[in-house]
């Protein structure tokens, strides 16, 4: 019942779809320019300009993926085979898979409430043979161990990398996210701050770094295949009710019975390749408008904390602090239940919302590549899963959730 509600909604046009791109004119005319067969010479270096200049980087290297640059920062380093790198189990295998392609060995780290590494977790996954930390800020907050984990980095003689892929525009004290570890990554894709068909980006201070990542030889997409993903693209969210076509569940990869790391290698494998310029274009305009992205995210994450409806849910709520909300996650550790319940009043009101990620440590091919228990993650990812937020929702929107989150702690009260 639920699900037809849904697709009713899509049908007559009142869905609200959880992704939607914050475009105007000047992305859409890009679009279908590229669709065209324009070229669009000097972009890739046009962004990776303004990236080093916004986020006072000394480089920044436009990669096809935030996951490419990942592994390039990895392979930068130069470990020794084996080596291992911590990073949390909660996490899509975009950011497993480069370790293992840089022929390093994943370790699985606990998370804390906000589902980012805490410094607990980090000294427990720790061995003679760690070599680097991969320190997420997800769903756009800062870790709250941030400074405590890169000071045992430096005690320990570790690299950090940040994934700020959720995260680009966040700041602390003036200083971005992603700027304060060895090296940054940012992405440009689907569900990102700056919404796009793909794109990522690899920032940092390191002359050995960006000297490697420069020098390896790198290839270039077909202009067949960026055309094909831009135009799947401007078909999937070009039209009102496009939104509703993927769910979070969809854009999560599939592991296809993988059921070891070296068997993911075969299944889930991928090419790091160059920026292709449309998607450096299409960024490049997203950057631009990053500060009122932001705005228009946190507005709305507001609107939802203030409304007072969310407390009646039985669910824990995001902190406002240090927040830009690319995602705007509720989770909880006591009812999981009452989760399940409220995503389906949402979708019935036609609301989509995103469910999270299955924990790493939890899909066979991953099982193994943990060291201490991962407590908090299995105790709140059951029950974890996102409503939307994204800069499109106006106040008529957003009044819209509000009342269903309103009759749900009602009727749950």
């Amino acid at each position: 019942m639920h699900r037809f509600r849904f697709f009713l909604h899509t049908l007559t046009g009142r869905s609200l779809p959880f992704l939607q791109p914050f475009w105007g004119t000047r992305e859409w005319s890009l679009i279908a320019r590229c669709l065209a067969g324009a070229s669009l010479p000097g972009q890739v270096s046009g962004l990776e300009a303004e990236v080093a200049r916004l986020t006072r980087s000394r480089y920044a290297l436009g990669l096809n993926l935030g996951r490419s640059a990942i592994q390039v920062a990895l392979e930068a380093f130069r470990f020794p085979k084996g080596s291992e790198v911590i990073l949390p189990s909660f996490s899509c295998a975009g950011v497993v898979m480069p370790v293992l392609q840089a022929g390093l060995e994943p370790v699985l780290a606990d998370v804390d409430r906000d589902f980012n590494l805490s410094l607990a977790a980090v000294e427990a996954a720790l061995s003679p043979r760690t070599r680097a930390v991969i320190l997420a800020h997800l769903s756009g907050k800062f870790a709250r161990d941030t400074e405590q984990i890169l000071e045992l980095a430096r005690a320990k003689g570790l690299k950090v990398i940040e994934d700020a892929c959720q995260a680009f525009g966040l700041q602390k004290h003036g200083k971005w996210a992603g700027t304060f570890g060895d090296a940054g990554i940012f992405s440009f894709g689907l569900g990102k701050n700056l919404m796009g068909p793909g794109g990522g980006m690899l920032i940092t201070d390191d002359e050995a770094v960006i000297s490697y990542a420069r020098s390896r030889p790198l290839m270039w997409e077909a202009l067949g295949s960026v055309r094909l993903r831009a135009a799947s693209f401007a078909a999937r969210y070009g039209f009102p009710r496009a939104g509703f076509l993927g769910s979070a569940a969809a854009k999560i990869p599939q592991l296809c019975g993988a059921s070891s790391p070296k068997a993911a290698l075969e299944t889930l494998a991928f090419e790091v390749r160059g920026l292709s310029e449309i998607e450096a274009a299409l960024a490049r305009c997203q950057v631009a408008r990053h500060p009122e992205i932001i705005s228009r995210r946190q507005a709305n994450a507001r609107a939802l904390l203030s409304s007072g409806t969310l407390g009646g849910t039985g669910l824990d709520l995001p902190g406002p602090g240090g927040h830009i909300f690319t995602k705007f996650l509720l989770s909880t550790t006591v009812n999981p239940r009452a989760a399940v319940s409220l995503q389906e009043a949402l979708k019935s009101r036609g609301i989509e919302i995103e469910l999270s990620y299955t924990p790493l440590h939890l899909r066979p091919p991953f099982a193994a590549c943990r060291r201490a228990p991962l407590t908090e993650t299995e105790r709140r990812w059951p029950g974890a899963f996102a409503v939307p937020v994204h800069p499109r929702l106006g106040r008529k929107e957003m009044e819209r959730i509000i009342q269903v989150l309103a009759n749900f702690s009602k009727q749950h009260q």
